[in-house]
């Protein structure tokens, strides 16, 4: 343990030596893990209070990749400065190395949630078509929503609104609008189901976004590097010899000297 937590110390010195501001264990990093900012014309990077001394080493080496990849392309748009041919088979082995780091837990959840919602939504769409047999999911039904009153109207829009110092909601619909036609109570609860669908697949293509843009898949990449280069052989052999390369030949000094500091 007093190794680990020396070999930290050790890398925390380093990356300050680069004009870095390294804060490890003061907050809670925006809720992240870790991360790297640019603020007040200084690098900045925060690994969070709440990991233990494993996952410190980790995170740090994720957010240090960030800061090296800034230090060369302040857009982290290219990874040039580490290949000199950024080609297909190297961003499938770097998504390759996403695949097997990336907790899954979290998407998993996203995608099971919406397909039972679009379940829900075939449900709902039967029961509308069943009196409206020319009922469309991707169209207003001007019929449907002109027959529907205010407060009940606004559930069209939101799944909860507050009117008249009384709070209407979608999970209430059958309670407070009780007398409403089902087709009409069922035309509110798809709408409610589409809205929660278009905020799934919103954090899906913000997930999509994240994990695959380039300046993540490099530093998942080099976290696999220092931490476990037989697995990153194994998923990506062609960026571990060309990491090999890049070290070994000190293109990039930073990285040379991190992994020295790293694995004495």
């Amino acid at each position: 343990m007093a190794g680990k937590r020396n070999r930290i110390i050790e890398l925390k010195k380093y990356i300050e030596s680069l004009g870095a501001v390294v804060k490890i264990a003061k907050n809670k990093a925006g809720g992240n893990n870790g991360r790297f900012i640019y603020k007040n014309n200084c690098l900045n990077i925060e690994i969070s209070d709440k990991l233990n001394e494993d996952e410190v080493l980790s995170s740090l080496t994720h957010e240090f990749a960030h800061c090296v990849h800034y230090l060369y392309d302040k857009n982290l748009c290219s990874l040039n400065f580490i290949f000199d041919n950024f080609s297909d088979e190297i961003e499938e082995e770097l998504i390759n190395i996403t695949v097997q780091t990336v907790p899954k837990c979290y998407a998993q959840k996203l995608f099971s949630l919406k397909d039972r919602l679009k379940n829900v939504a075939a449900d709902y769409n039967k029961l509308i078509k069943a009196v409206y047999p020319d009922f469309k999911q991707s169209q207003p039904n001007k019929t449907i929503e002109k027959r529907i009153k205010y407060p009940a109207k606004y559930l069209l829009k939101y799944d909860n609104v507050r009117c008249f110092n009384k709070v209407y909601s979608v999970k209430k619909l059958d309670i407070d609008f009780y007398y409403m036609k089902d087709v009409d109570k069922a035309y509110i609860k798809l709408k409610s189901a589409q809205r929660h669908i278009r905020n799934i697949n919103s954090r899906i293509n913000r997930l999509n976004k994240y994990y695959n843009n380039k300046s993540e898949l490099f530093a998942r990449c080099f976290d696999m590097y220092c931490s476990d280069i037989k697995c990153l052989k194994k998923f990506a052999p062609k960026t571990a010899k060309i990491l090999d390369e890049v070290i070994r030949l000190n293109k990039v000094p930073e990285l040379t000297k991190y992994m020295e500091i790293y694995n004495s």
